[in-house]
């Protein structure tokens, strides 16, 4: 693996990222990355996606479809 990214979209425009290069070697089997930020939605008609890039050398990579290996939380934020 020679890199790897965690990437937040709001409405399809990117507002958060987090990349994993450094470090990162070619027998390294697993990567891990958290991002953290505070996004705001109008309630109605914005969303958020999340996404994920594993850049390879040579060979594959698999990221793995199960919530034991991906997940993503959010809270509502708000004044009292």
């Amino acid at each position: 693996i020679n890199g790897a990214l965690i990437a937040f979209y709001k409405n399809g425009s990117q507002v958060i990222r987090s990349n994993a290069y450094a470090g990162v070697t070619a027998t390294q089997t697993e990567v891990y990355l958290g991002a953290t930020g505070i996004v705001y939605l109008n309630g109605s008609t914005d969303y958020l996606e999340l996404w994920a890039y594993i850049a390879t050398g040579a060979g594959s990579a698999t990221l793995y479809a199960s919530d034991v290996y991906q997940f993503m939380h959010a809270v509502l934020v708000r004044a009292a």
